[in-house]
């Protein structure tokens, strides 16, 4: 019995990795210790993190291994889209791994991956961003959009 379960465990982990994955890297002109900050602290997350034309409101967002995070993406035209997850893996200044899903999307319900790895490199910091466990192509491509612009105001709010 314990061995089909692993058997099985072992398919459905093996299935997950030939899922579609996203990975983004992006390098910042500040400090290892701000960037990691802008990611970890809940005030510094709340004020760059999402699309641009998205403000962040109820954010829960305390990293900590087992720790369930949540908060609500405001769009322009006053949508929401409230995502959560549990913090899988937090080892400060080097990499941030947590589970994301969506509460009202298509894909509601979903449970992804996202690793968020940090590098410093001199003056600069970079930022490896992983979304893995996407359905499909376009899951892929459409939360690609969304880091995108995400990182983008990132470089924003650490200018």
């Amino acid at each position: 019995m314990q061995q089909a379960r692993t058997q099985a465990a072992t398919a459905a982990t093996q299935a997950r990795k030939a899922e579609p994955a996203l990975t983004l890297s992006r390098r910042y002109k500040a400090s290892l210790e701000r960037v990691y900050g802008a990611f970890a602290r809940q005030e510094h997350l709340a004020r760059w993190f999402g699309p641009e034309g998205c403000a962040i409101e109820d954010c829960d967002w305390r990293p900590q291994v087992g720790r369930p995070w949540r908060l609500v993406m405001v769009h322009a035209d006053g949508g929401t889209n409230p995502v959560g997850g549990v913090f899988r893996e937090v080892l400060p200044r080097e990499r941030l791994v947590f589970t994301w899903t969506w509460e009202n999307t298509e894909y509601a319900g979903l449970e992804t991956l996202v690793t968020v790895a940090f590098k410093a490199l001199g003056d600069m910091t970079e930022v490896v961003l992983t979304h893995e466990w996407l359905p499909d192509a376009p899951a892929r491509d459409c939360h690609g959009k969304g880091w995108t612009s995400s990182l983008e105001s990132l470089a924003d709010y650490l200018a």
